[in-house]
């Protein structure tokens, strides 16, 4: 009863009840316990209408808690993305508790924004923690991601690729920055598209950046496909360069003088339609001359389904 009673709370999410369920929180004794109570939290948090009221509640529920216990709260600052959250989220990331300041930096690696992205990312610089160094970069580049202004976003995740030791955070890194279309992010894509375990991710957003870039600059593109061709080894990119290396001559002159002849049937209709390309019909047979082309209207394509339609 006691749980199903916490999962209608949770559907509710009544922000009149999170200061009796932050109590039950502070109260509870196991994990068992702890879980449906926290979980019911999190969606009035959510849901909350003022959230800076919501705030002033959670942060005076976890001043009532000794410092080991006030992580079980955390997760709530990230639901509530104040600048009050903000703040109390960074002091526990910088906690002498490693316990403390672990969820601390869980807490900013959910935050619902790019706000929390500094910290993290000095986080990643300066811990003593390589655990914490790894979980904290990783959450740079998640928050940086929701940045709206490019320009910041960008400088975010060039700082990011900078601070990154291993390659796993580096293709994390890559995937966000081949949405910026920019000659800059261009050039630190294919900075890295010579390295064998970054050459995929590197290529893949080389060609997303080139491809927004080529009709102002369609030279760049196609020196940038070039340069994922040489590299990369995965088909999808490799199509989408091949694409881009013919933009450049998309204005030369197509064919636009058409003749045609026929249309001609095989004397005996093969099994497969696809081995009709090697019977020989008659302008295809060397020396005949008796078989008459006929010219079609000028235009960049011939549909050959309107002159000859299939026979019913």
């Amino acid at each position: 009863m006691r749980l199903a009673a916490l999962e209608s709370l949770k559907q509710l999410a009544v922000a009149d009840t999170l200061t009796p369920l932050l109590d039950l929180a502070s109260r509870a004794k196991t994990e068992s316990e702890r879980v449906p109570v926290l979980e019911a939290l999190s969606a009035i948090c959510l849901a909350s209408p003022d959230k800076e009221q919501s705030t002033r509640q959670v942060l005076a529920a976890m001043d009532r808690l000794p410092a080991a216990e006030r992580r079980h709260l955390l997760p709530l600052l990230s639901e509530l993305g104040t600048q009050a959250a903000l703040t109390a989220a960074q002091t526990a990331s910088q906690s002498v508790e490693p316990a403390l300041a672990r969820e601390g930096v869980r807490a900013l690696t959910q935050w619902p924004n790019a706000a929390a992205a500094p910290t993290l990312l000095d986080l990643a610089r300066t811990s003593a923690d390589p655990t914490l160094q790894l979980l904290a970069l990783s959450g740079c580049i998640t928050v940086a991601e929701q940045e709206a202004d490019l320009a910041k976003r960008f400088d975010l995740l060039q700082q990011a690729m900078a601070t990154a030791k291993r390659p796993e955070e580096k293709r994390q890194a890559l995937g966000p920055l081949g949405q910026i279309p920019t000659v800059t992010a261009l050039q630190i894509a294919l900075a890295q598209v010579t390295d064998p375990s970054l050459a995929n991710e590197a290529g893949l957003a080389a060609v997303s950046i080139a491809e927004k870039l080529a009709g102002a600059n369609p030279k760049l593109a196609d020196e940038a496909a070039v340069q994922v061709l040489a590299h990369c080894q995965s088909a999808d990119t490799l199509k989408r360069a091949w694409v881009l290396r013919r933009q450049p001559n998309i204005t030369a002159p197509f064919i636009r003088d058409w003749l045609v002849c026929g249309p001609y049937r095989p004397a005996r209709q093969p099994p497969e339609l696809e081995a009709v390309f090697n019977v020989e019909f008659g302008p295809e047979k060397p020396g005949e001359t008796r078989w008459s082309w006929k010219p079609l209207p000028r235009g960049d394509q011939a549909n050959l389904g309107v002159y000859f339609p299939r026979p019913e």
